[in-house]
């Protein structure tokens, strides 16, 4: 007998109200029990019982992906295959299936053989596993550290810290290094904005200046927040010196690079970034005062407030609109320096600092 071609619906195959076209439907059941194919009707048979649950036309397979993930939500911990099963009471293969689809569409998580349901804050889990990871990598320096490391560090198991640093590697912030991984050199990419700012390169003849006339190390803070970021470091060219590596963050309140970066701040502003910083109010209204005389005097100063023995003289430096963009610091063993000295390089770090950038 000749084959005829399947009937078609021309592309309406639900109702306007929702539900399938029975009619369609009949007609397809028809054609395969006269074409005497007797796979294709069992075939046909087979998707609707999979398909269909019940008169209202709901999804069987959706059902199904819906309580395993009920299942496994509601469950103190994570589940194998083979509890989930037994708690929905169905056969091991289907719910196998369903789990490979639920995993493959990011909706579960599994480790080893137990499965946990994603949640809507996992995204920000991953992001603070990262942002810890790219710590423990930069505190490895050129050694590197092991994922095991990682993984004790960061909290996470084993099989998300692999995937981490997977994705870490293809985005070009890890590599690598035999059993241990490092920070990767492409991650100056990322940072080329920052290395070709205008507020450094426009003030590396400031600090050479600066340098040159006291003799001591010049470091160029800019702040972050309620942080204070050394973004470039000129080291004196005595044997003797007090220095710090460039990166190294200070919370805004602690010595003169941070006092001098509250300085052109409006009272109120700097009480709000202080506050966050959960200082206590005693503690607060010492450094607002501190503030204060440093603003009085045009610069700030500090004595073994971050480093034993390690003073420094520290001013703003503001843009053409008389906003502050970072802060010169010279820094100077304690033992070098009197009273008056320090106050001489006050003035001069005033006076080298008033014209705008």
């Amino acid at each position: 007998m000749a084959s005829r071609p399947l009937p078609r619906c021309n592309g309406q195959i639900r109702a306007a109200s929702g539900r399938r076209n029975d009619t369609f439907t009949s007609e397809i059941f028809r054609y395969l029990k006269n074409s005497g194919d007797p796979a294709e009707l069992r075939r046909f048979r087979s998707e609707e019982r999979v398909l269909v649950a019940g008169p209202d036309y709901q999804l069987k397979t959706l059902t199904r992906g819906l309580q395993v993930l009920g299942t496994i939500e509601r469950a103190d911990q994570p589940l194998t295959l083979t509890e989930i099963a037994e708690a929905m009471d169905e056969p091991a293969p289907v719910v196998f299936r369903v789990l490979r689809t639920l995993e493959a569409g990011g909706h579960l998580r599994r480790n080893g053989k137990r499965y946990t349901a994603v949640s809507s804050g996992d995204g920000l889990t991953s992001a603070r596993w990262l942002i810890s990871a790219l710590g423990q990598l930069s505190a490895a320096g050129t050694e590197g550290i092991a994922a095991a490391t990682i993984s004790a560090a960061i909290d996470a198991d084993a099989e998300a810290t692999q995937s981490l640093l997977a994705l870490m590697r293809d985005g070009g912030l890890a590599d690598e290094k035999g059993e241990r991984w490092v920070l990767s050199p492409r991650l100056l990419k990322l940072a080329r904005p920052l290395i070709a700012d205008r507020t450094i390169t426009g003030l590396r003849g400031l600090m050479e200046r600066v340098r040159a006339h006291t003799g001591e190390s010049v470091g160029l803070f800019v702040r972050s927040g309620t942080q204070q970021v050394l973004v470039e470091m000129l080291g004196s060219p005595q044997p003797i010196r007090y220095e710090l590596e460039v990166g190294s963050t200070f919370p805004v309140h602690r010595g003169a690079g941070g006092r001098a970066a509250l300085m052109p701040l409006e009272p109120e502003e700097t009480h709000r970034l202080l506050t966050e910083l959960d200082l206590g109010e005693d503690a607060l209204e010492a450094v607002m005062a501190a503030v204060a005389l440093s603003r009085e005097a045009g610069y700030a100063s500090s004595l073994s407030e971050r480093v034993e023995g390690a003073g420094a003289v520290a001013c703003p430096v503001l843009d053409h609109k008389g906003e502050p963009v970072a802060v010169i610091n010279i820094m100077y063993p304690a033992f070098r320096l009197q009273d008056t000295q320090v106050r001489a390089f006050g003035e001069y770090l005033r006076g080298e600092t008033t014209s705008p950038l």
